[in-house]
């Protein structure tokens, strides 16, 4: 058996002056030697071992006579630690927080603890506004990270499903679904689609999330219908913010776009804003901002404001596909008859006709009718040969069913530098 007695160390400290004005503490340090006295006694024998003694050499006589190490500290050792917290900063983020949430207080206080699919129903029977709806969805609360989990779809008509009042992380909801379109688990089986591409609410199909949950299908399209709203409250909100900063610098006149920051945050976001003179919705204002596609909307509230002037009219075209090449391309009318009812009727009335016209859903050009100078301008930012002859031709059409004859003229310039600004191209050019 052995006895072994820890190293001792003794450590003195005194005070040198170094300098007759600075104190610097100095360490002295002495270390002990131990010596330990074995016993001859095996350690697995029962008998009691003899009393045995450790050699150990007093401090006195093992102190070292040479001069103690002196070890000097540096005063200029800026201590670490956390950064000191801006106050000012946490105080005016926890006053926005707090009426954030305050904005949400009623939609949260009626749909609390209410299963996910009776909180997207009410949603939609309320019509809230963004802001209070965007307050509520920001609070809303969404079960951890669930993305890589194992689950699995069944089939179940009586299954009862438990009271959800969260919703799950959109990615996993993604994953969920499209696995249910793809196969259910173990076989490859047909899924039944009702009319509208969906299935249907009777199928009775199930989903079990490992470790966390068995949810009806009813349930996943509630949580992501939440998850679109909640997108689509950030756009509005973005949108607000552009309004405030990009328009307000620019249109400092009074009129319908100086109210128009209060009345998207004070509007469902589904619903048409009032007031512009044309019927447009936020989603329709969202891609007048930068790097956005204009859409339908967004050039026929172009068209309305140009009416302003009382020396135009506006013919919008429907988008322009592909011929048929079952049919010969000059036995194929362009424009409806209906169309070129309209522009007739507008030349006779306005001294200009304004044609904006869509090719295949992705590109803008347009036609400007001039009745005084009897000239039709047809302008494509990208100056695509294709697109160029599909508008002389729907000219060729206009010009056939007009009364006078009208010179065609071409306009080459500006050209897009970019995949978006087309739309705003034909705007400026009408």
């Amino acid at each position: 058996m052995l006895v072994v007695v820890a190293p001792l160390i003794a450590v003195a400290v005194d005070l040198v002056m170094v300098d007759p004005v600075v104190v610097v503490p100095v360490v002295e340090v002495w270390v002990v030697s131990v010596s330990v006295v074995q016993s001859g006694v095996n350690d697995d024998s029962d008998e009691v071992p003899p009393s045995q003694q450790a050699g150990v050499q007093t401090l006195l006589q093992t102190l070292p006579e040479h001069a103690p190490i002196y070890v000097t500290f540096n005063g200029r050792v800026v201590p670490v630690g956390r950064p000191r917290p801006n106050r000012k900063k946490m105080r005016a983020k926890a006053k926005s927080n707090l009426k954030e949430y305050n904005q949400g207080m009623n939609l949260r206080g009626m749909l609390r603890e209410r299963d996910v699919c009776e909180v997207a129903a009410a949603l939609k029977e309320i019509d809230p506004c963004l802001r209070e709806a965007s307050s509520f969805l920001a609070t809303f609360q969404v079960l951890g990270k669930t993305t890589g989990k194992h689950l699995i779809w069944c089939l179940d008509t009586e299954f009862v499903s438990d009271n959800v009042w969260y919703r799950l992380p959109e990615p996993t909801i993604d994953r969920a679904l499209e696995f249910l379109r793809e196969r259910l688990p173990g076989e490859q089986a047909e899924i039944h689609l009702d009319s509208d591409g969906e299935i249907g609410d009777s199928d009775g199909y199930m989903v079990a999330i490992e470790t966390i949950g068995t949810y009806t299908r009813e349930q996943l399209k509630s949580m992501k219908w939440l998850w679109n709203l909640q997108a689509t409250c950030r756009r509005g909100v973005a949108l607000c913010t552009w309004f405030n900063t990009e328009v307000k610098r620019l249109v400092n006149e009074p009129g319908p776009v100086a109210g128009a920051f209060d009345k998207i945050l004070n509007a469902w976001p589904d619903k048409t804003i009032s007031s512009f003179g044309f019927d447009i919705t936020m989603s329709d204002i969202f891609c007048m901002r930068g790097s956005t596609w204009l859409n339908d909307d967004a050039m026929c509230a172009s068209s309305v404001l140009l009416q302003h002037y009382n020396n135009n009219s506006t013919v919008t075209m429907p988008p322009l596909k592909q011929q048929s090449r079952k049919i010969p391309a000059k036995l194929q009318p362009l424009l409806p008859e209906k169309k070129l009812l309209e522009i007739c009727a507008g030349v006779a009335v306005c001294p200009f006709v304004l044609v904006p016209i869509n090719f295949d859903g992705a590109h803008w050009g347009c036609l400007v009718i001039d009745g005084r100078s009897k000239m039709i301008q047809l302008h494509d930012s990208m100056n695509s040969n294709k697109n160029v002859m599909r508008l002389k031709a729907i000219t060729t059409e206009i010009g056939s069913a007009l009364q006078d004859t009208y010179e065609v003229i071409q306009v080459d310039e500006p050209l897009q530098k970019d995949g978006d600004s087309c739309g705003v191209l034909v705007c400026l050019h009408m």
